[in-house]
């Protein structure tokens, strides 16, 4: 008797037809499988896992025999397949199995390069087998820009491949298994590096060797050599000597202004569960700056002692923008990964969205890769801002949502607790802003998620913003929210408009702030928002419309005056026909005003149309209260006035 079935199986990734005869008494078989044409993106296995493998395979399989004695033949061809943006072309595997012997071939072309690949595998004893695979000549540049994301574009290199595996698979210990790489080089622009005479490495009783080898280059010339034992007791016995120069990390990160030099003595001795390594890495004038970052590691110096399981920083000195910086401590890596690392800068200047400081830092790195702790202090010494700066801007970028980013696992797990102070007053300056106040803030959370919290106090200042110029009396900025980074403001900050003295009162978080609004003389608070945007209350707004031409006049100060401002360094640019001139002449005023010093301001105000009619104001703040101002106007006349600033 025996038991014949048929099967026909169609799925979105193609169709499956196979025909088997099967006796039990025997254990016979007589059958076939063909899989003409199976679409490997919708294949669930590859899609579930969103696996970047597109292109087609057919399969056919046909046979006789007994399970004991089996006779297979099975062929397997994909003209293209696509795995992430490498093509792998013409991939044909065919297998052959008799007499107690599975024959293997497998041919294909990377990156323009034909691969071949043959092995014979006896199904009886140890299962002795027999394997070798050969290449011609591979160029690396296709193969590194698909599995190298930061490799630059341009990258050239070739290599080729031969390796061999002779022994019993059922011990793998007595496997003998070889490989050789004849040729290898990689060049990008002017640099250069490639392997000096062809690599070698074998695997034999259970140690991989590795013979010497040398890889030369741009600047470069480093030799390494060694064994290893994997499955059979031994010493550990390798060495890495030689220099390299850093110019070469940019062969595979694009992103990366790298220069300096590497120079290691380091062997490695013992066992491969307890190796113990020795030696020194002398770093010499190095320099690492990521592309488009507003600072990097510059002239590099140091020395690196290795032993009794650990790595220990002798001396490493450098800079970063500007400042000195100097690291401490040490790494052990036997019989666990711990760390107790130290940083210390000092003047360091970091430009970044307008902002310019200089800080010094003293911080450590203490843990573990699962759990570790950056703690310490960084002091903020002065900050400034560019004339790039633009507070509307800024404002915005503080009230909009964080940005979702994908961090390592090591980010995650480094906790934060670090202080950011400021040195004494802090004065923060610039053409539309002047502040002083203090810092006292502390980031919290993990190096993944980093929190901010505390306190940052504002004593007095003035900004200038939508053309008008604010004092500030007081300010506070909280950072009291333990679970995202969120300021909530506090500040008083008053304006003239023309007889009135306004105050404003801004309270809460950034994105919902409330605003209070009072004056001297009292006025509505709508009263107060028409002054602030038209110059004029609603009641004068009403007596007086606005005309078509100061309409134009106002679109054309909101259009012009940030440019204008950024250009030239004012302080402030309006067009408002209630600054000096020809007021008969409204929409053609032009008011400029710039601070000169802290307390030193400096107002010009003329009619476009006509020479006659300007107006200078220099007014000196003398202290919060008190202000003095010399005023020549439209007729030439002079008069000097003394203000004194009073809440009732």
């Amino acid at each position: 008797t025996s038991v014949d079935t048929t099967v026909a199986l169609n799925t979105p990734a193609g169709s499956l037809n196979a025909d088997v005869t099967y006796g039990p008494k025997d254990e016979s078989y007589n059958g076939q499988i063909k899989a003409p044409h199976i679409n490997l993106a919708r294949l669930a296995p590859i899609a579930d896992r969103n696996a970047e493998i597109t292109g087609s395979i057919a399969f056919n399989a046909s046979g006789q025999g007994t399970v004991k004695n089996p006779e297979l033949k099975a062929t397997l061809d994909a003209p293209e397949l696509h795995v992430g943006t490498q093509d792998l072309s013409g991939l044909k595997a065919k297998a052959d199995i008799a007499n107690q012997e599975a024959k293997v071939t497998l041919a294909s072309t990377v990156s323009g390069a034909p691969i071949q690949a043959n092995g014979t595998v006896n199904l009886t004893g140890e299962h002795q087998a027999h394997m070798t695979v050969q290449s011609q000549t591979i160029q690396l540049g296709p193969l590194l820009a698909a599995f190298v994301p930061q490799a630059p574009a341009g990258l050239k290199g070739e290599t080729q491949i031969r390796a061999s595996l002779d022994g019993p698979l059922s011990a793998p210990q007595q496997v003998r298994a070889q490989i050789e790489i004849p040729s290898l080089s990689l060049s990008y622009q002017a640099l250069q590096i490639g392997a000096a005479a062809p690599i070698r490495a074998e695997y034999r009783d259970g140690v991989v060797t590795l013979e010497h080898s040398e890889l030369k280059g741009t600047d470069t010339d480093l030799q390494l050599q060694g064994s290893l034992p994997i499955r059979a007791p031994g010493a550990v016995q390798v060495s890495a000597t030689g220099g390299v120069d850093l110019h070469l990390i940019q062969l595979m990160d694009g992103q990366l202004d790298t220069s300096g030099r590497i120079d290691l003595n380091v062997s490695a001795q013992g066992t491969a569960a307890r190796p113990e390594i020795k030696g020194t890495v002398r770093v010499s004038d190095a320099s690492v700056i990521p592309a488009g970052s507003p600072v990097g590691l510059e002239q590099a110096n140091g020395e690196i002692d290795i032993g009794n399981g650990r790595a220990e920083i002798k001396t490493l000195t450098g800079q970063v923008g500007g400042g000195t910086l100097m690291a401490r401590g040490f790494a052990t890596y036997s019989p666990s990964v711990q760390f107790n690392l130290g940083l210390k800068a000092d003047g360091v200047r970091l430009l970044f969205n307008g902002v310019r400081t200089t800080s010094g830092a003293d911080l450590n790195l203490t843990g573990t890769p699962a759990s570790g702790l950056l703690g310490g202090q960084i002091f903020i010494d002065n900050l400034s801002l560019t004339k790039s700066f633009d507070l509307a801007n800024f404002a915005g970028q503080l009230s909009g949502s964080s940005t979702v980013v994908t961090s390592s696992s090591l980010e995650q797990n480094i906790k934060l607790n670090v202080a950011v102070l400021s040195r004494g007053q802090m004065n923060v300056q610039s053409s539309q802003l002047s502040m002083e106040g203090s810092v006292n803030l502390q980031v919290r959370g993990t190096v993944a998620d980093p929190v901010i919290l505390g306190r940052t106090d504002i004593v007095s200042g003035e900004v200038f913003f939508e053309g008008k110029r604010f004092e500030v009396q007081n300010g506070v900025i909280q950072f009291a929210n333990p679970l995202e980074t969120e300021p909530v403001l506090n500040l008083v900050v008053t304006t003239t408009v023309q007889q009135f003295n306004l105050t404003l009162d801004f309270v809460g978080p950034i994105d919902r702030l409330r605003t209070t609004y009072t004056s001297d003389p009292p006025l509505s608070p709508v009263d107060i928002i028409d002054l602030l945007v038209s110059g004029h209350t609603t009641e004068a707004a009403q007596a007086s419309p606005t005309t078509p031409q100061s309409l134009l006049a106002q679109g054309l100060s909101s259009e012009v005056s940030s440019r204008f401002q950024k250009l030239v360094g004012i302080s402030s640019l309006t067009i408002d026909p209630q600054i000096g001139g020809n007021q008969t002449n409204a929409p053609s005023q032009l008011a400029i005003q710039q601070r000169v010093t802290k307390n030193l301001f400096f107002t010009f105000a003329t009619d476009v149309t006509t020479t006659q009619g300007q107006v200078v104001q220099v007014e000196y703040q003398v202290t919060k209260r008190y202000s003095l101002s010399a005023i020549r106007d439209q007729t030439g006349g002079y008069q000097v006035e003394v203000k004194m600033h009073k809440v009732f």
